[in-house]
Order: C-alpha cells, then sequence, then structure tokens
C-alpha cells in the first residue's frame, strides 16, 4: 500500500496553496495564460455537502479541482 504523501504549503505569485501540487497548476495556467482564482468560494453540492474546489477558471468557466495520481 502506497504511504500517503502530506501536502506542503507553498505562495506562487503571492498566493499561498494548500500543496505544491496546486501552486505547480497555477504556474502551467499561467504559461498557458488562463486567468485563474484559487479556492474563491464555498460550494454546496446537490448531496448538501459543502465544498471548496482548487481553483476557479473565470473565462473558461469551470472549476478545476487538482489531485494527486494516488486519489481514487
Amino acid at each position: 500500500m502506497t504511504e500517503p504523501i502530506d501536502a506542503v504549503p507553498t505562495t506562487y505569485a503571492g498566493t499561498r496553496f494548500r500543496s505544491r501540487l496546486e501552486a505547480d497548476w497555477a504556474v502551467t495556467l499561467d504559461g498557458l495564460s488562463i486567468l485563474w482564482e484559487y479556492e474563491p468560494e464555498l460550494i454546496t453540492l446537490p448531496s448538501g455537502t459543502q465544498y471548496v474546489p482548487d481553483f476557479w477558471l473565470p473565462e473558461v468557466g469551470t472549476w478545476l479541482e487538482v489531485k494527486g495520481p494516488n486519489t481514487p
């Protein structure tokens, strides 16, 4: 069984991310000139569960959730 890897908080472009993986995605989005907002709001899913997605891409009108390779 694979051991979980702890997230390492990382700051990029003045934003403090919960993990390096999220910061890497911000770098990638910037490289592609895709405007992003990091964890801008809490949303409520149809089940009633509340969730904070990682990125809002306003020009695309979609949410982006970042997960590592070992996430089912």
